[in-house]
């Protein structure tokens, strides 16, 4: 599993709550999926979209 803790204070500092929230679970799923980073970028920001 990767560790998002360190991008917590940023996150919040920047006030992307929808990211802080669903980091872990796109940083998983870029391990599984083989996601490119530009793929995985887009998912990140369509969750705070």
């Amino acid at each position: 599993m990767i560790s998002t803790l360190p991008l917590h204070p940023k996150l919040k500092q920047l006030k992307l709550s929808a990211m802080l929230n669903s980091l872990e679970l796109r940083a998983e799923r870029l391990s599984q999926k083989q996601l490119s980073p530009l793929e995985f970028f887009s998912l990140i920001l369509d969750d705070e979209l």
